[in-house]
């Protein structure tokens, strides 16, 4: 695919070569990498607002601006014309006034034509890697979702997970005044509640066997690579890289860890109502899951199987679940 030809420039590898064929290169360029109407679209919403600021222009709101995309003639252009709607220029005085000169500059337009070439790769580079991360996000959200069948939150095999589960549900129920409705994560003032719910997140991530581990590493391998990206585009142009990887990457994994939060706060509010709601019932699945964790808690090395073929035909009565003092202590708690 041909695409404008560069000056190797240190200083700006993203500087254009302007060459006798640079307007052919051009419309190839264009043509294989955006539509038309999306690259007019985005002079006017990302290119120019840069450009004005660039040429000293205070507030782009005080301008009033249009542009026209021809394809009609033998190469694309286009015309674009403004007006201040107040004083809104810096001179070289540092005074604000109207922008007496109308011609612009040979930096100034070079500068326009780099910032366009500027969007097209990123459409090209970074739409797609973009595309790519949100679906990662979705992935993860699955695991989340109580209508989905990967729900992770109702997996009786995790015995610690159900009991941080109840725990966390007690004490959100024991705070709020409001029993119904969703609970938001960022709302929580309560240091303990926020610290068991980020635990029982770091659980759930932490095995390296699951599946939500590697759709949440896929997730952060996408966001390196965008990161990468970036890296690219900023290198030559005085822009620090750890502020675009900050702006982008943070705002991101904040999104994903509070949509995890708030799951993992309803769903244990939820789960402690409904329990409530037996009104003290107990039911012999009751008896069974409690004298399973509290033996798991002595010995976590056992598995819930194990634990459960050990209470109902280990040949140790003191190991049989039916052991009478067993299911009294369980009753009991």
């Amino acid at each position: 695919m041909e695409r404008p030809k560069r000056r190797k420039d240190k200083d700006n590898p993203y500087k254009l070569s302007y060459g006798n064929n640079n307007e052919t290169y051009m419309i190839t360029f264009i043509d294989n990498n955006i539509e038309l109407s999306n690259l007019e679209k985005k002079i006017v919403k990302e290119v120019l607002p840069k450009f004005f600021k660039y040429c000293g222009f205070e507030d782009t709101k005080k301008l009033s601006y249009q542009i026209a995309l021809h394809t009609n003639t033998k190469h694309y252009h286009f015309h674009f014309s403004f007006i201040e709607k107040g004083p809104n220029y810096k001179c070289s005085d540092g005074k604000i006034r109207y922008r007496r000169k109308g011609s612009l500059s040979n930096k100034e337009i070079k500068f326009l034509k780099n910032e366009i070439i500027h969007v097209i790769d990123r459409h090209r580079e970074f739409t797609p890697l973009v595309i790519s991360s949100n679906q990662k996000i979705e992935e993860i959200k699955k695991y989340f979702k109580s209508t989905e069948r990967n729900f992770i939150l109702r997996n009786p095999n995790h015995l610690v997970l159900e009991e941080n589960i109840l725990r966390l549900g007690k004490m959100l129920y024991d705070i709020r005044s409001d029993k119904s409705g969703k609970i938001k994560y960022n709302s929580i003032y309560n240091k303990e509640i926020k610290e068991l719910t980020k635990n029982i997140k770091k659980y759930l991530f932490k095995d390296r066997n699951s599946e939500l581990y590697k759709k949440d590493t896929e997730f952060k391998d996408s966001l390196n690579r965008i990161n990468n990206y970036f890296y690219s585009i900023t290198k030559g142009n005085n822009i620090s890289l750890k502020k675009y990887k900050s702006e982008y990457s943070i705002k991101k994994q904040n999104y994903i860890d509070n949509y995890v939060y708030n799951a993992i706060v309803n769903h244990a509010f939820y789960k402690f109502g409904k329990l409530r709601d037996k009104k003290g019932n107990i039911s012999d699945n009751d008896i069974l899951q409690e004298t399973i964790l509290k033996i798991y808690n002595k010995n976590r090395k056992q598995t819930k199987y194990d634990l459960f073929l050990n209470y109902i035909s280990h040949a140790s009565k003191q190991k049989q679940y039916k052991n009478k003092y067993q299911v009294e202590q369980t009753i009991k708690k």
